[in-house]
Order: structure tokens, then C-alpha cells, then sequence
């Protein structure tokens, strides 16, 4: 009959959870006597085992989680692909208008040298 009244009233519902059973294999004097949980009775006992999550539970987490990980992975993917045509198109836009003031200062440059050839011409 267990000892405590919390072991008792849980032996005498059925209900077994929290109940520490005693180990299959019980070491000898010989071994540790601090390797075995019943030779020390000063530690704490581990705390009950959890089973909250199922396995298929856990196929549906993990689906979910993977899908949510493929989701943002194809979000950054078409954000780089975006800012690389922003870049791309701000390069070609900087091209362009650096072309434009190099065909400008060429131009003004045989403006002022046609202007000095008039003015040099008696």
C-alpha cells in the first residue's frame, strides 16, 4: 500500500500518472550508490512525463511549419528579385542621365570652340 496519502488517493482512483514506479533492475550494493534514484532519497523525482503533443499532432506542426518557412522564403526570394530590378533600373537611369550630361559638355564644349573660331575670324 503506498505510503503517502497523495500516492494512495491516486492508486485508489486508477489514475497513475505522477506515481513513481520502482526501477526493473535493481543495482547491487556494489554499484554507486548515488547512480541509483532509490539510494538517494534527498533528489527530487523527475517530473511526470508530458504527451500533450500526438504524433500526428506533430505532422500537422511540422506541415504547417514548413509551409510558413516556404512561404517566407518565397516572399524574400520575389523581394530580391524586386530590388534587383529597382537596382538595375536606377544603375540604367544613372547610366543614361551620366550620358546625357557627357553628350550636353560635348556639345557645349563645340559651341564655345565654333564661338572662339567666329570670334577670332576678322
Amino acid at each position: 500500500m503506498p505510503s503517502s496519502k497523495r500516492a494512495r488517493s491516486i492508486a485508489s482512483s486508477g489514475d497513475r500518472r505522477g506515481v513513481r514506479r520502482a526501477p526493473l533492475f535493481t543495482p547491487s550494493p556494489l554499484s554507486s550508490a548515488s547512480a541509483s534514484p532509490i539510494c538517494s532519497p534527498s533528489s527530487s523525482p523527475p517530473p511526470p512525463p508530458r504527451r500533450l503533443v500526438t504524433p500526428p499532432r506533430i505532422r500537422e506542426l511540422a506541415a504547417a511549419a514548413a509551409q510558413k518557412a516556404n512561404r517566407a522564403a518565397a516572399a524574400a526570394k520575389k523581394k530580391a528579385e524586386e530590388d534587383a530590378v529597382a537596382l538595375a533600373t536606377a544603375r540604367k537611369v544613372i547610366v543614361e542621365k551620366q550620358a546625357i550630361k557627357e553628350k550636353a559638355a560635348k556639345r557645349a564644349a563645340e559651341k564655345e570652340k565654333e564661338r572662339r573660331e567666329r570670334d577670332l575670324v576678322p
